[in-house]
């Protein structure tokens, strides 16, 4: 009985019978949408949600999917871009950046531009172009920021949390494939 008690940080049995359910299996969630028109032709949707079991460790899901609205299919990373693995890396570590979450509401984000190394980058994105892994560590998006459209990585085993890497797609010109990008 003392480890129970311990566990819920509490003295005594009556303190522990005195709490509720919800308290005693409390959960902290939360989920988000986005929904992105990047083009009359192209919809981008975005779902996001986080899950805290009580006094257990986070738990993220990420899903991203891109739709030509012409044709109703669904679009993958090849149908945007026309790059090696090895070459996109390149660019990405000169240009490209992270995103790291920040406790403050009011910057909830620090843009970090990526160095030589990162410890995440080269593993995430292998997953884009092996295409016989059953696991999907990788979602990309596509965003607009001050002006200008970004394709976004997130990186899925990338440590505790979901890591956001993004790069502006002028950097990208010369293997855009997607015909609306082009001209972006």
């Amino acid at each position: 009985m003392s480890e129970l008690l311990k566990e819920y940080e509490l003295s005594t049995l009556a303190e522990y019978q005195a709490l509720d359910e919800e308290e005693l299996m409390a959960n902290d969630e939360g989920e988000g949408f986005g929904i992105t028109y990047l083009s009359e032709n192209l919809f981008n949707f975005t779902y996001s949600y986080q899950n805290l079991p009580y006094r257990g460790r986070y738990q993220f899901f990420f899903n991203s999917i891109q739709y030509d609205l012409r044709t109703g299919n669904k679009l993958n990373f090849a149908d945007f871009l026309s790059i090696e693995k090895d070459t996109l890396i390149s660019i990405f570590r000169k240009s490209g950046y992270r995103m790291d979450p920040q406790s403050d509401p009011g910057t909830p984000f620090l843009i970090v531009p990526i160095d030589a190394y990162d410890e995440y980058l080269e593993e995430n994105i292998q997953y884009l172009f092996d295409k016989e892994e059953d696991f999907e560590c990788i979602d990309f998006y596509f965003t607009e920021k001050d002006n200008e459209l970004h394709l976004m990585f997130k990186f899925q085993c990338a440590g505790p949390y979901l890591q956001d890497y993004g790069i502006s797609l002028s950097f990208l010109k010369p293997y855009i494939k997607y015909s609306e990008f082009k001209n972006r």
